[in-house]
């Protein structure tokens, strides 16, 4: 039954969006994240539709939930994609930060994270969390 209705959501919001109502696209397309929690990619729907309706804090936080949605389900460099788009929208916001770092463990890669954290830490020099990520992400 819940299937039937996702399905359903899908379609409307699939028409929604050849008529480039975004707006109601948009509307439906969070219902159905709302109703399927664990899909990044109606995640990464909801945060291309919030950048066309100049939504930015909602599309970043779109793009969040679709990284940890991905790193939850061990696709890390679907999420690494996710969490680069999040901090293109906000390269200083913190829980966009954290997952990156968890990514880049899973994924052994720390140039990306390097630079983002060496930014942050250039806004905000004090920052304990950033310092300690910093010098984690160096250990290894």
């Amino acid at each position: 039954m819940v299937s039937e209705a996702n399905k359903h959501y899908a379609e409307i919001g699939r028409a929604y969006l050849t008529q480039n109502n975004f707006t109601r696209a948009y509307q439906i397309f969070k219902k159905l994240a709302d109703l399927t929690q664990d899909d990044a990619n109606i995640h990464l729907k909801l945060a291309e539709l919030s950048i066309k309706l100049e939504m930015l804090d909602n599309a970043r936080e779109s793009y969040l939930n679709a990284a940890l949605i991905c790193s939850r389900k061990g696709m890390f460099q679907q999420g690494m994609n996710a969490i680069k788009m999040a901090l293109e929208i906000d390269p200083h916001h913190m829980g966009s930060l954290k997952i990156l770092f968890k990514i880049s463990l899973e994924l052994r890669d720390y140039s990306l994270l390097t630079e983002y954290l060496r930014k942050g830490l250039e806004k905000s020099p004090g920052n304990r969390e950033l310092m300690e990520m910093l010098g984690q992400s160096q250990m290894f």
